[in-house]
């Protein structure tokens, strides 16, 4: 598996609730932050735009966690 530029990892820090995320497996989903937590929501579309889902394709405890595991903003 490959890695995000330094760039995009240090804008991905900045991500919040809402961001379109892509991980480097070629997944997407939409981050969402609550209870502590950040979830990456699998997302469908709806009149050409994305709107999250109740599926959680991955959670964590924090945005470096998610920048670990691959995820980046899209």
């Amino acid at each position: 598996m490959g890695e995000w530029s330094r760039e995009l990892t240090e804008r991905t820090r900045g991500a919040g609730s809402g961001d379109m995320m892509k991980s480097l497996d070629g997944r997407y989903g939409m981050l969402m932050e609550g209870g502590g937590k950040i979830r990456i929501v699998a997302v469908e579309l709806k009149n050409y735009m994305p709107c999250p889902t109740d599926k959680t394709v991955a959670e964590y405890s924090g945005i470096d966690e998610m920048i670990r595991d691959g995820w980046a903003i899209d």
